[in-house]
């Protein structure tokens, strides 16, 4: 029986999806998402629960940080600055966890 609570922060995308299926193994679930102005925002919304509700998670939070839009500096939040071309499939890879690897407590503190 799972008796611990698990804190998964679930963006929509592949990466949380595999993070909560690992965390679902092991943990009761908690989901927390971050809407902060980005463009997927109502597809990445709706991804997050349905992994949510796949996983059964106990517990979701979103949590609304709309002012990083206001500082802008990034394709993902300005409509004014046009999305880079990938270039090799493994490009994208370099950014993609920014957001996992520099919360407190995430994978980057384990090591």
């Amino acid at each position: 029986m799972k008796t611990e609570l698990s804190v998964v922060l679930v963006s929509g995308g592949m990466d949380s999806c595999v993070a909560a299926a690992m965390a679902n193994e092991h943990y009761r679930l908690a989901c927390l998402h971050v809407n902060y102005g980005q463009r997927t925002e109502a597809r990445e919304l709706r991804a997050f629960h349905e992994l949510a509700e796949h996983y059964q998670a106990e517990k979701r939070l979103v949590v609304s940080i709309e002012h990083l839009k206001v500082i802008g500096g990034s394709a993902l939040t300005d409509i004014n600055i046009p999305v880079p071309e990938l270039r090799t499939p493994h490009s994208a890879l370099r950014t993609c966890n920014i957001w996992h690897s520099n919360i407190p407590g995430g994978p980057q503190a384990r090591n």
